[in-house]
């Protein structure tokens, strides 16, 4: 990718992949910052291999970074971070140990699965939607859900994964 494909890839994908990293973040500033990272990571990306859709890879690239800093950094104890307490649905657990089980879920969960789950539990999408996104089918994203949903679970009970 040549300088004046990543100008024009960057003025047309930018707002989006902020926009995207500020509903995990929850922070302007954060997202900002996510957004440059993103790109680096889609310039080396893009190096490897040619792009066929760079709107879907960023997307991609956006939500995986903000999920991996979600998991590694002190967004955890935010006050006004919901996005995990949302993702889990514990009503019977507190905010704080609904993060921390979900912390521990998320970092034994593999990237793909991560992305899954937010795609299903922050933007609402559908199964079938999500199998098309990801290229697996809809009874192996609704698999996938269950077995995230049935570890969770195990983990708000006090067990290891």
């Amino acid at each position: 990718m040549n300088s004046d494909e990543l100008t024009t890839t960057y003025t047309t994908y930018a707002p989006m992949v902020q926009r995207r990293c500020s509903v995990f973040l929850r922070s302007q500033e954060d997202a900002r910052d996510a957004t440059h990272d993103v790109f680096v990571k889609f310039v080396r990306a893009s190096r490897r291999a040619r792009v066929e859709d760079p709107g879907a890879l960023l997307w991609r690239i956006a939500t995986n970074h903000c999920l991996n800093l979600i998991s590694r950094r002190s967004y955890l104890e935010r006050p006004t971070d919901d996005i995990f307490s949302l993702v889990a649905g514990l009503d019977a657990f507190s905010r704080l140990e609904a993060r921390n089980v979900l912390r521990r879920l998320f970092d034994s969960s593999p990237d793909e699965l991560r992305y899954i789950a937010a795609l299903y539990f922050v933007d609402g999408e559908t199964h079938q939607r999500i199998g098309a996104i990801v290229g697996l089918s809809e009874t192996t994203v609704r698999r996938r859900l269950a077995k995230l949903q049935a570890h969770l679970s195990n983990l708000s009970q006090g067990n290891r994964p």
